[in-house]
């Protein structure tokens, strides 16, 4: 039986030539020999061979020549140097530019079938492990985006391992528009200059590798088109070098990524759905309890409204924005969880009734924790009632340990507690707030918040003066 591997012969001699055709040809699919190094070069860029074995002295171009030219045509191909006058010298010039094995003239038959025996065994193992090791990738790629609701986050995670096992040089998503039908870059990773793309890979329904695979120019692109059940079409694209190209594992590897890519994107669509829809409930339930209780009545979202402010003089970013102002609104939502003869209460609560209500910050993060885009939010809830020198609770943060939109959301909690009537007190003017709040800086609360909110009247708590 016949092995599927092809081998290509060179040297100068027609003799060896024909005499190593005859010993393999037997065994291999296909066994073709020239005398002409250059004609080699020809056969190699229109045929995938699996063995070159040469001659290291031949008239016009040597050995070593010859093997360097070869590997700039295909990489990988493993190559068997056939000499009389081995020296160390040639032997690791050899090895350099990237032989992997000696045959000694004269040679035995047996040992020369044995030579390319060993070497295609190699070769099947190093594929194998390779192999191996990129399904072992796949899956702990495929694991951790089957994980990842978060849309930006996919794109970085699809992207990196796309390059990482293929070796491309750049890479990007690009997003076509479903309307206009035009496109724009989503995520891009890498920056190294590439020159114009002679290789350029499209892959459809219809595309087979050898349509598509050209080794030649400056640089390649590999572009694995994906579609989700939104119809919202979206191109995996890639970038790689001429010298490595892509293999027909590169793109199976990509493909797979890219069909994953395209349902990890639309189950994050349907999560993120159900994470609002589960989000706008608690909202109004926040907005229920407020409303339950003349004196605390707007509360939430005056504080939310606050924060805002605030973060907005800090300057914080859009994302970190939207998450204080959720995080302001359902700050309290925890008190869900706690009697209402106890929020009501118009005297002084005792030890008891007091531990009970500092329950209230990790009861509305438990209540949060199925939205898992909010951490942040849920850190804010949890931690709005810590104070800078360490006193506060639950857990008795203290300084950096808290996170900034809890501090800040502290600060917007008390101004707008100061000055708002209580069943056990009348509220206090703006004046006293800012005051309070002044005395207690880089004490309760965080000295770059209470710099940010006193730096000029807070437009909310301006109102209120004015009411």
């Amino acid at each position: 039986m016949q092995n599927r591997n092809s081998i290509l012969i060179v040297d100068d001699e027609e003799t060896i030539c024909r005499l190593c055709h005859s010993s393999l040809e037997a065994d291999y699919e296909t066994v073709k020999w020239t005398t002409n190094p250059f004609e080699s070069l020809e056969m190699l860029k229109k045929e995938n061979f699996s063995i070159l074995i040469t001659d290291i002295k031949m008239p016009g171009m040597s050995g070593l020549d010859l093997i360097h030219k070869a590997k700039e045509i295909t990489p990988d191909i493993p190559i068997i140097i056939m000499t009389a006058y081995a020296t160390v010298k040639t032997a690791v010039q050899a090895v350099q530019e990237g032989a992997s094995n000696f045959i000694h003239k004269p040679f035995h038959i047996q040992e020369l079938k044995q030579t390319v025996q060993n070497l295609l065994e190699k070769e099947r193992l190093k594929r194998d492990n390779l192999r191996l090791q990129s399904i072992v990738n796949l899956l702990q790629a495929s694991e951790k985006i089957a994980t990842i609701h978060d849309p930006e986050k996919l794109h970085e995670i699809v992207l990196q391992a796309a390059i990482h096992e293929t070796g491309a040089l750049t890479g990007k998503i690009i997003q076509i528009d479903p309307a206009t039908q035009m496109t724009k870059s989503i995520f891009d990773f890498g920056n190294k200059e590439t020159g114009q793309y002679s290789q350029e890979l499209i892959l459809n329904e219809s595309s087979t590798f050898s349509d598509i695979l050209d080794h030649f120019g400056t640089s390649s692109r590999l572009s694995v088109p994906l579609r989700s059940t939104d119809e919202e079409k979206w191109i995996l694209e890639l970038v790689s070098d001429s010298t490595n190209g892509f293999t027909k594992a590169d793109i199976d590897m990509t493909s797979i990524l890219a069909s994953q890519f395209a349902i990890a994107l639309d189950n994050s669509t349907l999560i993120n759905e159900i994470e609002e829809l589960f989000l706008n409930t608690i909202k109004t339930l926040a907005f229920t309890l407020d409303e339950k209780d003349a004196y605390t009545h707007g509360h939430s979202q005056r504080v939310s409204q606050l924060a805002v402010e605030i973060g907005q003089r800090m300057h914080l970013d859009a994302k970190q924005m939207d998450q204080l102002g959720i995080a302001g609104s359902l700050h309290d939502i925890g008190k869900i969880g706690i009697p209402d003869n106890l929020l009501q209460k118009p005297g002084k609560l005792t030890a008891e009734e007091m531990a009970i209500l500092r329950t209230h910050p990790d009861k509305g993060a438990k209540i949060l924790a199925p939205i898992n885009r909010l951490k942040n939010v849920i850190d804010a809830v949890r931690s709005h009632h810590e104070s800078y020198d360490g006193r506060g609770y639950p857990q008795g943060l203290a300084g950096d340990e808290i996170p900034i939109l809890a501090a800040i959301i502290c600060v917007a909690d008390a101004l707008d507690s100061i000055t708002s009537d209580r069943p056990y007190r009348k509220g206090r003017s703006v004046r006293e707030a800012y005051e309070i709040i002044h005395s207690c800086n880089g004490k309760q609360f965080h000295p770059e918040v209470v710099q940010a909110a006193l730096e000029s009247p807070l437009k909310l708590l301006d109102v209120k003066a004015t009411e």
